[in-house]
C-alpha cells in the first residue's frame, strides 16, 4: 500500500513538473518573439525615417524648380542621393510625384521592403514600409522691384517683347491663379538714361508750377512729362527723400532744349515740331521730353496692374543707357525712408529693412553696357543730353566717352553695394551683351557684381534664353514649406 502511494506521488511530481517546464518553454517563446517584434519594428521605423527625409529633401529641392526643369527627375536626383541604395538591406518598390495644377503643390510617396530578422522563424519574411510628404510653395511677404531696360535698343531682335513675356511669366509664377496676394508688392521702374517719376511729383522738383509754363515750355502744346535730372553732391547715389524746405534734395526737371544738331524742335518761324513718343530712329525724335519713357508703377499687389505695366513698356529712342539711374530709382521705390511718398495701397509701404518675413528684391536687366549716346552723329561728337547733362559739361568728371562709361559704372557699382548693406537682395540680368569688347566685358563683370551672389547673376545671350531665366528667378523666389 505504501509503495503504490509512493508510486503515483512521485508519478504526479513528475507530470507537474513537465507542465512547468511547457510553460517556460512557452513564455521564452513569447519573449524571444516579442524581442523580434521590437527589433524588427526599430528597424521598419528607421526605415521609414530615411524614406521621409528623403522624400522631405527631394520634395524641397523640386519645388525650387518646379517651373523651370522636370520635377521628376530632380525628385529621383535628391531622393537617391539622400537614400543609398538597399539602405539596411531593403528594396524600394515604388517612388511616386505628384504635382498640382498650378504648380504650387508637390505630393510624394515611397514604399520600401524590408527583410526581418527573428519574425522570419515565424513565417514573417519582410516588411512594408511606407512614406508620404507635401511640399507648399508659399510666397513669402515681399516687396519686388522689375528695373527694366526701355533704351531704344531694345527694338532690335525682338528683345523688347521678349523681355516683356518673360517678365510676365516671372509674374504668372509668383502669382499662379491669383489676382492679388497678400503680403506681396510689386513695383516697376523702366528706364533709358533717365526715369520718369509722375509729372504729379512736381513738388519733388524745383521751380516748377504745373499751372504756370515757362517760355521754353510751349504752353498747350507739350509739358513736363516727369523725367527728371541727377541730383549733386553724391544724392544721385542715395535714397535720400525729397524734402521741400532742402533744395538740395530735390530735382531739376528733365528738360531736353531745342538744338539744330541733335533736336531741332523750335523751328526758324518760331513754331514747335514735336516726336516724343516712343520708337528707335534717332533722327526722328525731337522734343523737351525726348527720351522720356514710361512712368515709375508704384508697389501693387494687384497682378494685373503690372501686367497692364509691362505691357505699356516699349524702346525709348536716344540718350543711351544709364543702369545706375533706374537701379537708384528701384532703391527709392522700396526705401522705407520713402514712406507715404508714393502711391501707395497702403500708407505703411515701404516697410522697414528687416521686416521680419518680408524681402526687397531687385530684378535689373539691361542689353546695353552704359554710356553717353551720340545720337546724332554729329562731327565733332555731340553726346544726347542726359540726367547729367550732356559729356562735355564735365559733370561725372569726364572728357572722353570711356572715362563717362566707366563714370557711371563707378556710380553703378556704389549704388549696388549700398542696397546690398540695406539687406535688398539684388538678381542681375544681361541680355545679348555677346561681344568681347572692353564695354560690354566691363558691362558683364558689373552686373555680375551687383548681384548678391553670383548664382543671382544671369547673362542671356539670346531671346530663348531670357525666358529660362526669368523662371528660374521666379522659382527662386518662391520660397518653399514642408506642410505635413
Amino acid at each position: 500500500m505504501w509503495k503504490k502511494t509512493l508510486t503515483r506521488w512521485t508519478q504526479y511530481w513528475r507530470d507537474d513538473h513537465g507542465n512547468a517546464l511547457m510553460f517556460v518553454g512557452l513564455g521564452m517563446m513569447m519573449l524571444v518573439t516579442a524581442a523580434g517584434t521590437g527589433i524588427d519594428m526599430g528597424r521598419a521605423q528607421i526605415l521609414r525615417s530615411k524614406l521621409s527625409t528623403a522624400l522631405d529633401a527631394s520634395g524641397l529641392a523640386a519645388g525650387t524648380v518646379v517651373h523651370s526643369e522636370d520635377v521628376t527627375s530632380t525628385v529621383h536626383e535628391y531622393f537617391y542621393a539622400n537614400f543609398p541604395n538597399a539602405y539596411m538591406g531593403s528594396t524600394l518598390t515604388s517612388l511616386t510625384v505628384n504635382v498640382n495644377s498650378n504648380k504650387t503643390v508637390i505630393d510624394l510617396a515611397a514604399t520600401a521592403t524590408l527583410p526581418t530578422t527573428l519574425m522570419g522563424v515565424f513565417g514573417m519574411k519582410e516588411m512594408t514600409v511606407s512614406s508620404t510628404s507635401q511640399i507648399t510653395r508659399a510666397n513669402k511677404g515681399m516687396e519686388l522691384v522689375l528695373v527694366m531696360d526701355n533704351t531704344g535698343s531694345m527694338a532690335s531682335s525682338s528683345k523688347i517683347s521678349t523681355m516683356k513675356n518673360a517678365a510676365k511669366k516671372l509674374i504668372n509664377i509668383l502669382y499662379g491663379d491669383e489676382t492679388e496676394l497678400d503680403n506681396f508688392w510689386v513695383s516697376l521702374v523702366p528706364y533709358v538714361t533717365n526715369v520718369n517719376i509722375g509729372a504729379d511729383k512736381f513738388a519733388w522738383v524745383k521751380d516748377y508750377d504745373p499751372d504756370r509754363y515757362t517760355a521754353n515750355w510751349p504752353h498747350s502744346t507739350t509739358r513736363w512729362k516727369g523725367c527728371v535730372e541727377a541730383r549733386s553732391g553724391g544724392r544721385d547715389i542715395n535714397d535720400t527723400p525729397p524734402n521741400v524746405s532742402d533744395p538740395d534734395t530735390l530735382w531739376n526737371i528733365f528738360f531736353w532744349e531745342d538744338h539744330n544738331v541733335d533736336n531741332n524742335w523750335i523751328l526758324s518761324d518760331g513754331s514747335v515740331s514735336l516726336n516724343e513718343s516712343e520708337g528707335y530712329s534717332d533722327a526722328a525724335g525731337r522734343g523737351p521730353n525726348m527720351g522720356c519713357g514710361p512712368e515709375i508703377t508704384p508697389f501693387t499687389s494687384k497682378k494685373s496692374e503690372i501686367i497692364d505695366g509691362i505691357n505699356e513698356m516699349e524702346p525709348w529712342r536716344r540718350g543711351g543707357t544709364m543702369s545706375s539711374v533706374g537701379l537708384v530709382w528701384g532703391w527709392r521705390v522700396m526705401s522705407p525712408l520713402w514712406r507715404g511718398l508714393w502711391a501707395h495701397e497702403s500708407n505703411l509701404l515701404p516697410l522697414d529693412y528687416e521686416e521680419p518675413l518680408m524681402e526687397k528684391v531687385v530684378v535689373i536687366l539691361t542689353d546695353g553696357e552704359n554710356q553717353f549716346y551720340d545720337g546724332s552723329s554729329a562731327d565733332p561728337p555731340l553726346s544726347d543730353y542726359s540726367p547729367y547733362g550732356r559729356l562735355d559739361d564735365g559733370i561725372v568728371g569726364a572728357s572722353t566717352w570711356d572715362e563717362g562709361r566707366r563714370a557711371i559704372n563707378d556710380r553703378t557699382e556704389q549704388i549696388c553695394t549700398a542696397m546690398k548693406q540695406k539687406g535688398i537682395i539684388i538678381y542681375t540680368i544681361t541680355f545679348r551683351l555677346t561681344s568681347n569688347n572692353t564695354a560690354q566685358t566691363e558691362a558683364r563683370a558689373l552686373f555680375r557684381n551687383c548681384a548678391t551672389t553670383p548664382d543671382y547673376y544671369y547673362n542671356s545671350p539670346d531671346n530663348e534664353t531670357l525666358d529660362a531665366v526669368f523662371t528660374s528667378i521666379g522659382d527662386s523666389l518662391a520660397n518653399l514649406r514642408i506642410s505635413k
